[in-house]
């Protein structure tokens, strides 16, 4: 269960990262960072969890 849950919070890590790249080219910078540091922190933690 817990690899099913790592590998969701990495899927969700990279979805999130997709959705920070199309912010940063319709909308603020300041919103694609936060967008893209939620990201980077989900797929971490998913790669934490994982090992």
């Amino acid at each position: 269960m817990r690899f099913y849950v790592a590998k969701g919070l990495q899927l969700a890590g990279l979805g999130g990262l997709l959705l920070a790249l199309y912010l940063g080219v319709t909308e603020s910078m300041a919103r694609e960072v936060s967008v893209a540091l939620m990201s980077i922190a989900a797929f971490y933690t998913g790669r934490r969890l994982e090992g």
